[in-house]
């Protein structure tokens, strides 16, 4: 049985065996009865409780249940309570329009039914519980809505100063590359120059030197581009259409195959993937995830790259069990040199490798702009790998 807060039930009456009775009917409700034989003992307790409802006899001496009930209800704290009053006289149709003005809910006449009484009587003892809850509820939900509205003038602040943040770093990565390509240009001409008209003079030192100024500066100015393109991918909307991603992924790896004709490599693709977004950003998505796959499978032998979306019956065994938001599950898989899992949150990291230079080329950026491109639309991207068994990225669009 639930344990209810006890409510307060005022009994108003001048003779005492009346309240004694009406005590012992009421006790079965297992309330608070509060019992007096005045109307000015019954205002002293009402400016100290709140009661669910009020027993009042109509006739007492010094105040009579009207002059108390007209009391009652020109105070504020009390107006709402309701009153049932209690008579053994014979009522006239003008007594009982004034007891209904001044707030009588029902009247009883004596000798009173005791089960009529409790059941009176625990109707408003349940509606006063009730308006209680409510009101504890309502008391809350504008503590929460207080709450709620402190964290989100909190978030909106932080948007601000992260919107300010974002501003000043594109403003100050493309300020940085654009002072640096100045000196780039030069450092690159000065060493053609240098190259072209004082070859003979150059020992094979000398041009092997101005060889690695020429590399050094065109990788720098490879690096300065990549930081301006991911830059800028903050800045360019994103539309909603419907994209093909099989006709793109076949597109991909139609070009990648021609780069090196002779290379042993092997492309599935999952016909009729269709998904809804940006198209030119999902090509470029598809272009780094492929390029990464060509590039990873390139000591293969045999080079395995596969695209294709997670079917519902896979979801729960593949990627861990992700994509029980109901989203497809995007993926590309390969059988190149894979990685290390303990090390998968540096592979969405700009110009982090996991892998030297020396082995693989490329510019460190490409994972670190589809990471971006997935957010943007809303969704997220993890990969799974192991060293020397290939490696597999996972991706949901919003």
């Amino acid at each position: 049985m639930e344990n209810y807060e006890k409510v307060n039930i005022l009994l108003v009456d001048d003779n005492p065996a009346n309240l004694l009775a009406q005590e012992a009917v009421l006790a079965e409700l297992g309330q608070n009865l509060v019992c007096v034989n005045s109307g000015k003992e019954a205002l002293k307790h009402l400016l100290e409780k709140d009661f669910a409802v009020i027993l009042l006899d109509v006739s007492m001496p010094e105040m009579d249940g009207f002059e108390l009930a007209e009391l009652i209800r020109h105070r504020p704290s009390s107006a709402h309570i309701p009153i049932i009053f209690i008579t053994a006289l014979a009522m006239t149709e003008i007594e009982r329009e004034k007891g209904c003005s001044l707030g009588a809910v029902d009247y009883i006449f004596s000798p009173v039914s005791p089960e009529i009484l409790r059941a009176k009587v625990s109707v408003f003892v349940d509606m006063f519980r009730m308006q209680r809850e409510v009101k504890r509820h309502a008391e809350e939900l504008t503590e929460l809505d207080q709450i709620l509205e402190k964290h989100l003038e909190d978030v909106e602040r932080l948007n601000q100063q992260l919107e300010s943040a974002n501003k000043e770093l594109e403003s100050f990565s493309y300020s940085v590359s654009h002072d640096l390509r100045n000196p780039l240009t030069v450092i690159s001409l000065s060493s053609q120059m240098l190259m072209i008209g004082y070859a003979d003079k150059l020992d094979e030192k000398g041009r092997d030197c101005v060889s690695r100024i020429q590399k050094a500066t065109q990788r720098m100015t490879e690096l300065i581009e990549a930081l301006l393109a991911l830059s800028r991918l903050k800045q360019q909307e994103i539309k909603s259409e419907s994209v093909d991603l099989s006709t793109v992924t076949d597109a991909i790896a139609r070009e990648l195959k021609e780069r090196d004709p002779d290379r042993q490599i092997e492309f599935i693709v999952e016909k009729g993937v269709i998904t809804n977004g940006d198209g030119q950003f999902l090509q470029i998505t598809m272009e780094n995830l492929l390029g990464n796959a060509y590039k990873f499978t390139s000591k293969k032998p045999q080079s395995k790259i596969e695209f294709g979306v997670m079917s519902l019956e896979s979801r729960g065994k593949e990627a861990g069990g992700r994509g029980q938001d109901g989203k497809a599950i995007y993926f590309v898989r390969d059988n190149g040199v894979g990685f290390d899992c303990s090390q998968a949150d540096k592979l969405f990291t700009a110009f982090s490798r996991l892998h030297p230079a020396s082995e693989f080329s490329g510019i460190g950026i490409g994972l670190a702009t589809v990471q971006r491109i997935i957010c943007r639309h809303n969704g997220r991207i993890w990969a799974e790998g192991k060293p020397n068994e290939g490696a597999t990225f996972y991706w949901t669009l919003g």
